[in-house]
């Protein structure tokens, strides 16, 4: 009898009868994937040397062990299965030929138990050279390479542009956004301590924001930023002040925009909206190839609702809900009826060599849509809040997530994960969801300048 039935053997000795009852009836049942249900005949009868010699026998003695453990735990055993963790350890430790196996015939780790027996625990009590023998067997066996990472090491990191849009004076029914300045100085406050170089345009409107972002997509004229009336934080001095210096991009691009909004965009201060969309074009590749591959994050403060939805009465929301409902069963019961009908309106015809320009356009890149994330302090159709005195849910809570998660190295995607559940439980109780559009293809880390 070998060590590995021993120790199995005394495992189950250390049963009571009951539990061994118990941990028979998990051998019949399909415990672990992989691993077939031992059939009710072998162990009608069966001892305890009787159930480990049909365990080794059916699953072979490494198969044995690791039912056994499961099995354990199952039965609320958890002190004897880390015993038998302990010794089958200290046993591949003694064991010249089992230390050899280990290293030349690494076993497959093929599901989470797997993983946690033979990494997990052994972490736990190994040497260093142990250590790293069983971090090169994972890898090797789950084929695990590092996740690819934006790299993020320029100085500065790259540039924050923050378009800040208070004043409306000209549009009656647009109010002043009191509190936009407090936001305005927290972002620059935590992008610059973030290692970015940090600008900002204020009370834009929508002709100006265009022609702002398409200034930037280029940084090329310096006399052209400063016509647009773009300032700097100088951090030192804590506040914002006339740019007088050239600036470039870096390794990650970031844009705030403190606006109202509607569901399609976001009014300048002339009361004329910006799509939201527009808000990215002019950083695409073949606009700017300097942020090409590079990460580009917007961050927008601002409703998502028209003023007419938002003044409209609950009962002509509801009465407009239904006549939609009802106008969509319509159509579906004429489509079922009519599948062969055919629209009257005629569109433009297209010409044979009209489709010849067109296979001749460059084929679609997806370079040119990717590498953007888009988080807006709300969900479509929905208010975002913001106090006067305090500055908005969203951009505070941002700014307090991304201070407390860069230093541990969190990546971008998890800290907005964190600003939802923060905003949408926030203190005041008022109702706003976040919502977060990522085309990234790779985790952002922004780490603290060195």
């Amino acid at each position: 009898m070998d060590s590995v039935h021993l120790l199995l053997l005394n495992t189950l000795e250390d049963l009571a009868n009951d539990d061994l009852k118990r941990f028979q009836w998990f051998l019949k049942q399909d415990v672990v994937h992989g691993f077939p249900p031992i059939p009710r005949s072998r162990l009608e009868k069966a001892d305890r040397l009787d159930t480990v010699d049909v365990m080794v026998t059916t699953y072979d003695r490494d198969g044995a062990v690791k039912i056994t453990l499961e099995i354990l735990k199952r039965i609320s055993q958890n002190y004897l299965a880390e015993q038998l963790e302990n010794e089958i350890f200290q046993k591949h430790r003694s064991d010249p030929e089992a230390e050899a196996a280990i290293e030349d015939n690494p076993g497959k780790l093929d599901d989470k138990q797997d993983i946690e027996i033979e990494v997990l625990q052994l972490l736990k009590r190994c040497q260093p050279e142990d250590a790293l023998r069983i971090i090169k067997k994972v890898k090797r066996d789950l084929n695990l390479d590092e996740v690819r990472k934006y790299g993020v090491t320029s100085k500065p990191r790259g540039l924050c542009l923050i378009l800040n849009n208070v004043e409306f004076k000209d549009i009656k029914h647009i109010d002043d956004r009191n509190g936009s300045n407090i936001d305005a100085e927290a972002l620059a406050r935590l992008f610059s301590w973030l290692g970015f170089c940090v600008v900002m345009c204020k009370d834009k409107k929508k002709k100006e924001m265009e022609e702002v972002l398409n200034i930037f997509s280029k940084l090329n004229q310096f006399p052209e930023l400063q016509q647009c009336g773009v300032m700097e934080w100088a951090g030192e001095r804590r506040k914002f002040i006339d740019l007088d210096g050239r600036i470039q991009h870096g390794d990650v691009f970031i844009c705030c925009v403190l606006s109202h909004g509607v569901d399609r965009g976001i009014y300048g201060t002339d009361g004329q909206v910006l799509p939201t969309n527009d808000l990215l074009l002019p950083f695409t590749p073949s606009n700017c190839p300097d942020l090409k591959e590079k990460p580009k994050l917007f961050f927008i403060q601002a409703c998502r609702i028209d003023p007419e939805q938002n003044n409209m009465r609950q009962e002509e929301a509801q009465q407009l809900r239904q006549l939609e409902i009802e106008n969509k069963k319509a159509i579906a019961e004429m489509k079922a009826r009519n599948k062969s009908l055919q629209p009257d309106s005629v569109g433009p015809r297209i010409s044979s060599k009209e489709v010849q320009e067109a296979s001749r356009e460059p084929l679609y890149s997806i370079d040119n849509d990717a590498d953007f994330l888009m988080a807006m302090a709300t969900v479509d159709k929905r208010k975002a809040y913001r106090d006067p005195e305090k500055g908005s849910l969203f951009i505070q809570s941002l700014c307090l997530q991304l201070t407390q998660g860069c230093p541990r190295g969190d990546d971008i995607l998890g800290i907005l994960t964190r600003v939802n559940n923060e905003v949408s439980n926030n203190k005041e109780k008022t109702p706003q969801m976040p919502e977060v559009k990522s085309r990234l293809r790779s985790l952002l880390v922004i780490p603290l300048p060195i």
